[in-house]
């Protein structure tokens, strides 16, 4: 499926969330509160990069090819590629760095959208994991992963694993 036959469907309506990855549909449900706290923890922490001529945003979706079109749950782009997209069109690359919260069942699409941002522009991708209180951090280089007591790091922002987690 392309990304053109995949906006032309009509709005889901079950309170379930869509995103094309490489041609392939990908269900989701609405996200939970701990979903929602880990994303505003990890955003919060990451706005100072505006000073540095980043935008933080939440959900953003990028077409970062003609067969997907994936959300992030937090994205960090440079406010020069921000300003060139214009408000009504998608990123059409991938944003500096990309923050997943993984969700049961969901680490295949998260580990392909992890690949397409990384081969689409992304430096980092976080895929944060909830249940065992581990951020994985994706790079070209290969994976690491950082547990409480550690800290992850995006341009000199340095967030402690143990705050991005809810007790």
């Amino acid at each position: 499926m392309t990304v053109e036959e995949f906006l032309e469907r009509p709005e889901r309506w079950d309170g379930n969330h869509e995103e094309l990855i490489e041609g392939e549909i990908f269900i989701s449900p609405n996200n939970k509160p701990r979903h929602n706290e880990i994303v505003s923890r990890i955003d919060r922490r990451l706005l100072p990069l505006e000073q540095q001529g980043f935008v933080v945003h939440g959900e953003v979706a990028c077409r970062v090819t003609d067969s997907s079109l994936p959300n992030t749950d937090v994205a960090v782009i440079r406010r020069d590629r921000w300003e060139a997209t214009g408000l009504d069109n998608f990123l059409r690359e991938s944003p500096a760095l990309v923050v997943e919260v993984a969700s049961p069942n969901q680490m295949r699409k998260l580990l392909k959208k992890a690949g397409l941002y990384l081969e689409y522009g992304a430096e980092q991708v976080w895929i944060a994991d909830p249940r065992k209180k581990v951020i994985q951090v994706l790079t070209d280089g290969g994976v690491r992963e950082s547990r409480e007591g550690e800290t992850v790091e995006f341009h000199g922002i340095v967030i402690p694993v143990a705050e991005i987690f809810p007790a």
